[in-house]
């Protein structure tokens, strides 16, 4: 027994070649691996330290608690800070009104996210006064009401108190008088109205941060709740306690596993799978070729009385050295990969924040920690075993005596058709091309399969990525490139048109003052409303559509009104075959191609939403939903007549940045001539009020350089909001560009291990032939036939692989399309073959072919005529 073990270690060194290619074949797909899990991992040390530094350090949160210091008092030293808060409060402002708790500044900082409290304190939010110190002061936001409040403005406050059911249900409140406030500080938003509370015992909940090495913190909530110093529910859910789970995770304080962890570890999973699936028949390959060089050698050692187990120790003793030495590699390899992707996806990362003002916080990075190289090292054992004994078995299918012989291909075979290339080219030298691709197949099937995967990998992935950033090429064809808005938008009841003036006019001359050159700009103003008939009563909706929408369609419909300038109008007109009736006319687009609900679920609706077909006019109006009549109330409506009913979706070019798109809704798009009617028609009473009919105006500009242009506007005047779809556009197409530059590395690293397999396999054979090559050399067979020969073999080989990579690629990409879409119930994704992927392919054969043809002429000319008639 030691002999044989000696001899399978022996053999690891006696057939360089064999052990070379099986080395690389088994790095191959170990440093596939590797690369995954060591991003995979990278990509955990990031998201921990972006949960660490950038949530908020509590651990627990206690509520409705009615002895705050005693429960503070019972988790003793295991308290690094906390948080109390009082119970809430209201203060009413005149018509207006805002919730304000109690709680202390200090504690309540602590508890801020790391990030945060690096770079300021709560004083660094204030415009003037202070952080309130004392009882019965409080601080208050600008802005959070539209009336003025000053420093030393005093208010009562009541207090509401709300009882939760132990199934998480409200259910009683209690109102009393709180504490008269003095305003002692005005800050900016980032600090929430708050008075100061002095007393713990009047504290309801409270924001526990345990102290470093704290574990199994579920246990202590539990021991609280025996206590009775936590309420306990009835079910699953607690609704007294909440666990800032992903933070706790991380600190180990608590077990679990976040859904991102889960969503990367499932998608690396997916990935290594597909992975190893391409690189598993390379191993298989350069097994199977190692083991049949040595059939000889195994037969004579069966024959003279090793058993079956103890040649199976011999050839397990020799794999596992081999793969010991390319899982080694592969670490290293992969390791390597790791780094330089990382590198690369944060170089890309950090030319888009160049290229486009932008702040990217996330980054990449390589981590191999032990448990990584621990799951590669499993992984990677279970696909060297498999294919390590599959060749095993195929060699005791074999007796001593056929070994010795190496008569395994004297079997009776199924009969195989010629190959194509030499049905279609019938000549002396394909027949003997095709013979010896015959005789071969089996030492090729390997590298067929693991390039045929290949393929359809690439061309499958690279397919779905054109499909799914189909937009980007779209993005361009709008004459504008930006979008500008302001944050606020609030009309004077008073005088609505004119203050709509003044407000369009700010924009322009924020345009204007911007001091960058721009040679379009088209103005849109947004409102909401209702579309109904003269009576008031809603349209009535299409058969189809309420037959599909039966779950509230009135309710679940959004009705828009854009104005756009006159030119504009008349374009559309023009480009739907219709023209402008009056100054008041109107464009509507009735058309819905999305989800809708029903008692029977949701389903894919495209159609109309209103029964339009003899509508001649509408009226637009303002109107909520009467809960107690359970039934929409509208106002009066301002008539508009319709130049042209569209059954479609407003197209993007219109309405680019279409946020109801997924939900039905209807549009109408007027002449900005007519917004003075409109707006002076609007009663702008409790029903306005309830209802909200203008929504927002937006300057769409076409700017000969758009990121200076959103810069110097965001810097002129913070109120405006800045869209630019050239950056847009550039981030998609530098993200679609890193996918590719990703996929190609992937397809090069696999097709280069596959070009070492077929080289070494092809060597192999022409050693093996080389006495049929010297007799058909000397009955007239010139170098150069040899040569085409040797070139036709390796076409007949690599046409196997690009077809079916081809076909399959294509069917793939279908699948994705069709899957996606039958899982959304939308056509939003169309299927597009990426036909670049399929060049790059047939290309990548090509340089196949060519180096392995190169390597067969120059290998059959080492050897000589003569030598190699001696040994017939």
């Amino acid at each position: 027994m030691k002999i044989l073990r000696k001899l399978g270690l022996k053999n690891v060194t006696a057939d360089k070649q064999s052990s070379f290619m099986t080395i690389v074949s088994i790095a191959l797909s170990v440093a596939m691996t590797t690369m995954v899990v060591s991003l995979l991992f990278g990509v955990f040390k990031e998201y921990e330290a972006d949960i660490v530094y950038g949530s908020t350090q509590e651990n627990v949160s206690f509520y409705e608690v009615e002895d705050v210091p005693a429960l503070l008092e019972a988790l003793g030293d295991r308290v690094d800070a906390y948080s109390a808060m009082g119970d809430g409060a209201t203060i009413e402002v005149g018509e207006e009104s805002f919730a304000i708790s109690g709680m202390q500044a200090d504690n309540m900082f602590s508890l801020e996210p790391l990030s945060f409290q690096e770079i300021a304190t709560y004083e660094d939010f204030l415009i003037e006064g202070r952080i309130p110190t004392k009882p019965g002061e409080m601080i208050y936001p600008k802005d959070y009401l539209s009336g003025d409040v000053n420093i030393g403005d005093t208010f009562n406050s009541t207090i509401h108190r709300y009882t939760t059911s132990r199934d998480g249900e409200l259910t009683d409140e209690t109102i009393t008088p709180g504490p008269l406030l003095t305003v002692v500080g005005i800050s900016e938003w980032r600090l929430q109205p708050h008075y100061y509370l002095d007393d713990l015992t009047q504290a309801s909940s409270i924001a526990i941060k345990y102290r470093e090495g704290t574990q199994n913190i579920e246990s202590i909530t539990q021991e609280l709740t025996d206590k009775g110093f936590v309420k306990a529910s009835d079910g699953e859910y607690n609704p007294y306690v909440y666990y800032n789970t992903e933070l706790n995770s991380v600190l180990g304080m608590q077990f679990a596993f976040p859904t991102t962890k889960l969503i990367f570890g499932g998608a690396a999973l997916v990935l290594i799978a597909i992975l190893s699936i391409a690189t598993f028949s390379l191993i298989y390959n350069a097994f199977a070729s190692a083991v049949e060089k040595r059939t000889y050698s195994y037969g004579i050692i069966r024959s003279i009385g090793a058993t079956r187990k103890q040649l199976r120790a011999t050839i397990l003793i020799e794999g596992y050295v081999l793969g010991l030495a390319g899982i080694t590699l592969g670490l290293v390899i992969g390791y390597g990969i790791a780094w330089g992707m990382a590198s690369y996806l944060n170089h890309q990362i950090a030319l888009a924040e160049t290229l486009f003002n932008g702040s990217l916080s996330f980054g990449f990075s390589a981590e191999m920690p032990l448990i990584g190289i621990v799951i590669v090292f499993l992984l990677s054992s279970v696909i060297i075993a498999f294919p390590l004994n599959r060749s095993i078995s195929r060699l005791f299918k074999m007796t001593s005596v056929e070994s010795v012989r190496q008569s395994v291909h004297k079997k009776k075979k199924k009969r195989t058709k010629p190959h194509i290339l030499a049905r279609l080219h019938k000549s002396a030298v394909t027949s003997l091309a095709d013979k010896y691709v015959q005789a071969d197949r089996a030492r090729f099937k390997g590298i067929q399969t693991s390039l045929s995967i290949s393929i359809v990998i690439f061309i499958s992935l690279m397919s779905f990525v054109k499909i799914g950033f189909q937009t980007v090429d779209g993005l361009g064809v709008t004459p504008y490139n930006l979008e500008i808005s302001s944050r606020f938008w609030e009309l004077d009841e008073e005088r609505p048109y004119e203050f709509y003036q003044e407000n369009v006019t700010a924009l322009l001359n924020v345009l204007k003052s911007s001091g960058q050159t721009y040679d379009y700009y088209e103005v849109q103003t947004i409102f909401n409303g209702s579309f109904t008939d003269k009576q008031k009563n809603p349209l009535t909706l299409a058969t189809t559509f309420q037959a599909a929408n039966e779950s509230d369609p009135y309710r679940t419909i959004y009705s828009s009104i854009i104005a756009v300038s006159e030119d504009r109008y008349n374009a559309l007109a023009k480009e739907y075959g219709v023209h402008a009736q009056s100054y008041d006319s109107g464009i509507l687009f009735n058309g819905y191609d999305g989800m809708v609900y029903s008692d029977k679920g949701e389903s894919h609706y495209k159609g109309p939403v209103y029964d339009s077909d003899n509508l001649k006019s509408l009226y637009v109006s303002e109107s909520y939903w009467d809960e107690d009549k359970n039934m929409p109330v509208y106002s009066d409506g301002k008539e508009f007549i319709l130049d042209a009913i569209v059954y479609e979706p407003i197209p993007t070019d219109i309405v680019p940045d279409n946020r109801y798109s997924h939900s039905p809704q209807a549009v109408l798009i007027i002449q900005d001539t007519a917004i003075m009617d409109y707006m002076r028609y609007q009663s702008f009473t409790e029903m306005n009020k309830r209802g909200g009919s203008f929504e927002n105006v937006k300057i769409f500009v076409h700017s000969s350089d758009s990121i200076k242009t959103q810069i110097a506007i965001e810097d002129s005047d913070a109120q405006f909001y800045v869209y630019n779809y050239d950056v847009q556009q550039a981030q998609m197409r530098l993200v679609k560009s890193t996918i590719q530059t990703v996929l190609y590395f992937i397809l090069g690293f696999i097709s280069f291990a596959c070009i070492l397999n077929m080289v070494s396999v092809t060597v192999s054979s022409i050693n093996a032939r080389r006495k049929e090559l010297a007799a058909l050399r000397s009955i007239g067979m010139t170098q150069k036939e040899v040569g085409k020969m040797l070139q036709m073999e390796s076409i007949m080989i690599m046409t196997k692989p690009i077809v079916i990579g081809s076909v399959l690629g294509a069917i793939a990409s279908y699948s994705f399309v069709f899957v996606l879409n039958s899982l959304t119930r939308r056509n939003t994704f169309h299927f597009q073959f990426d036909f670049g992927a399929m060049f790059i392919s047939w290309l990548l054969v090509l340089v196949i072919v060519i180096i392995n043809t190169i390597v067969g002429i120059w290998q059959s000319r080492r050897f000589s005529i003569v030598d190699d008639m001696r040994r017939l």
